[in-house]
């Protein structure tokens, strides 16, 4: 991967090949019912991969959502069970975000469905008692109230100890900010380097730092997934001819399954398929 990053770097790399550049690009789980809506409360657990085996879970928001793609290809080539529970904007975590609906965003409202969708969610899990449940969080959020990243922080310990009772639980920080729209800017660039950013400007250590700590002291495990996308200098938005980002922040489905097996980097999963061998 580290290698396929630094090509990716070099004006003379592979192109694009990647449909209409990434734009649209998104996992099933948006099209199938299984992604949970703005207005929901429903806790939609969409299962895959093997019918007998260990269960990984990925739960939370978008960020959560467009991991989908290679985490189910991770379970399926292990042969485990796999599934999702996400829903639009809300982590699983114990905090009350703002309601970002895009058109909503700047109005800073509470969004009551998805304090009641984090609830149902844990007794879900604690019903269903997944071997491992993974937690990507977005920590470029806001919180209602104006809550501070302390907030933020205690509420990642609260609910990794409380998942912990059941369940291993890996938290993966957030994946490396980037703050334009991908593919307009691939369109307007032949030379995708130009659209690569620094790293030191997408990769937030203080934050991912601070994530690392409270998921530890709630008895988590922390995984900082920044090397898949980074290099130490710059973060490419074109990989081995795939786009990485179909919009500002989201994966691009086709990327996410490409990331498949830095999976078996997590600890955990691994320990986790021995043991239960």
């Amino acid at each position: 991967m580290d290698q396929s990053l630094e090509e990716s770097l070099d004006a003379s790399g592979k192109r694009a090949t990647s449909l209409n550049l990434g734009r649209w690009d998104k996992p099933l789980i948006y099209s199938n019912g299984c992604h949970t809506s703005w207005t929901s409360e429903r806790v939609n657990v969409c299962y895959s991969g093997a019918t007998k085996g260990p269960l990984l879970v990925s739960a939370g928001d978008s960020h959560a959502a467009h991991l989908q793609p290679g985490l189910e290809r991770w379970a399926k080539e292990h042969g485990w069970r796999y599934a999702s529970v996400t829903k639009a904007g809300c982590p699983v975590v114990d905090v009350k975000p703002i309601l970002a609906e895009e058109t909503k965003l700047h109005l800073g409202l509470p969004y009551p469905s998805c304090v009641k969708w984090q609830k149902s969610v844990i007794s879900k899990l604690r019903e269903i008692k997944p071997d491992v449940v993974v937690l990507p969080l977005l920590s470029r959020r806001g919180l209602y109230g104006g809550g501070s990243q302390k907030t933020w922080s205690e509420g990642i310990s609260r609910t990794t100890k409380e998942l912990s009772y059941f369940s291993e639980v890996i938290v993966l920080g957030d994946d490396p900010k980037v703050g334009f729209d991908v593919p307009s800017c691939l369109q307007k660039n032949k030379n995708f380097v130009k659209c690569a950013k620094p790293a030191k400007e997408s990769i937030l250590t203080d934050r991912l730092d601070m994530e690392r700590d409270a998921a530890l002291a709630g008895g988590g495990f922390w995984f900082d997934i920044s090397p898949w996308f980074c290099t130490a200098k710059a973060c490419p938005m074109v990989v081995d001819g795939i786009v990485v980002r179909r919009d500002d922040n989201h994966l691009t489905a086709e990327f996410a399954e490409y990331l498949w097996p830095r999976f078996s980097q997590i600890t955990p999963l691994v320990e986790t398929e021995n043991i239960l061998k």
